[in-house]
């Protein structure tokens, strides 16, 4: 997964900005049609497409599109590194 296709993604979900507008450096949550629909609606995208479950922290960590890219990219390793049971 590269950065420039998540921020793609994700920009075509917002519906009055537009995505040729939207990069990783966009504070996502200032724009005007950030809501909790979009947000559940990104949380849907993200787990179908990248596998990956994100939550309230998640998006209360992030600031810009690249940092919800980062917190997606650190799910999918961790999904990866097997759990040692002692």
């Amino acid at each position: 997964m590269e950065e420039r296709e998540f921020v793609r993604c994700v920009a075509s979900l917002f519906y009055c900005t537009s995505p040729g507008n939207l990069s990783g450096e966009t504070r996502y949550k200032s724009l005007r049609e950030w809501n909790m629909i979009l947000a559940v609606t990104l949380l849907s995208v993200v787990r179908e497409r990248y596998g990956v479950q994100l939550d309230a922290a998640d998006f209360g960590e992030a600031e810009t599109i690249s940092d919800l890219y980062r917190c997606v990219l650190s799910k999918k390793r961790q999904m990866l590194v097997p759990a040692f049971v002692i």
